[in-house]
C-alpha cells in the first residue's frame, strides 16, 4: 500500500492538479488556523487527529469536491452540521483538510478502506462523524 500525501486545505482541491486522475483512499479532517487537527470527542475516547470522513474513490478530486460542496452523502450531512458549528467556540475558525493515498488496484482500495474504518470503529466505538457504514457490514 502507498503512503499518505500531505494535508491540504480542501478549498484548494479545485486547483490541485496533483489529484487529477488519481484513485485511492482519502481522509478529511478538521484543523485550526495553525494547521493542527481539532480533536473530536468520540464514545470511547478523543480522536486527536480530527478525522471526520474516510473514503475511497476511483476519481479522487471530484469525490473530494463533492464532499465539500455537499453533493456527497457525508458532505451533505457535514453542510447541515457546519451551520451549527459556527457558534461553537471549540470549532471557531476551523477549516477542512484532506489527504490521499494513491492506490491503483480496486480490490486493494476496497480492503484498505474497510480496514481503516474497522480500525477506527474498534478504537472509538463509532465511525468518523460523517461516515455512515463500514464496508462489508461487519
Amino acid at each position: 500500500m502507498g503512503n499518505w500525501g500531505k494535508w491540504r486545505n480542501i478549498e484548494g482541491v479545485y486547483r490541485d492538479i496533483s489529484v487529477l486522475g488519481k484513485q485511492g483512499l482519502y481522509q478529511i479532517r478538521m484543523a485550526d488556523t495553525y494547521n493542527n487537527p481539532i480533536p473530536i470527542p468520540r464514545l470511547a475516547g478523543t480522536d486527536e487527529s480530527g478525522i471526520i470522513y474516510i473514503g475511497k474513490s476511483t476519481k479522487l478530486r471530484p469525490r473530494i469536491e463533492n464532499f465539500y460542496c455537499g453533493r456527497h452523502s457525508g458532505g451533505g450531512m457535514y453542510n447541515l452540521v457546519r451551520l451549527r458549528l459556527k457558534g461553537n467556540k471549540r470549532y471557531k475558525g476551523y477549516y477542512l483538510q484532506y489527504r490521499y493515498m494513491n492506490i491503483n488496484n480496486s480490490e486493494m482500495m476496497e480492503n484498505a478502506e474497510t480496514r481503516m474504518l474497522r480500525t477506527y470503529f474498534r478504537k472509538y466505538c463509532e465511525l468518523p462523524p460523517f461516515n455512515s457504514t463500514v464496508p462489508g457490514g461487519k
